[in-house]
């Protein structure tokens, strides 16, 4: 249900906690959509909350990093 609202194909889609994306919005590499829009919507409440407390625990731990990608 969420790749269908977020407009995403029926592949499969990752979400790393432990390796954090720094870039410039937008970036090089995305695309406008036909709408003229960068985004392709919001993530459900409870699916975001258990992300970010993941991405959390996983800094506290120091167990995540950053990685540039304005390359």
């Amino acid at each position: 249900m969420v790749c269908r609202a977020l407009e995403l194909d029926e592949g499969s889609h990752w979400l790393r906690l432990d390796e954090l994306n720094r870039f410039v919005w937008p970036g090089y590499d995305l695309r406008q959509r036909a709408n003229g829009r960068y985004d392709y919507g919001m993530l459900p409440a409870e699916l975001f909350e258990r992300l970010k407390r993941g991405v959390i625990e996983l800094h506290e731990a120091r167990r995540n990093r950053i990685v540039g990608r304005e390359d």
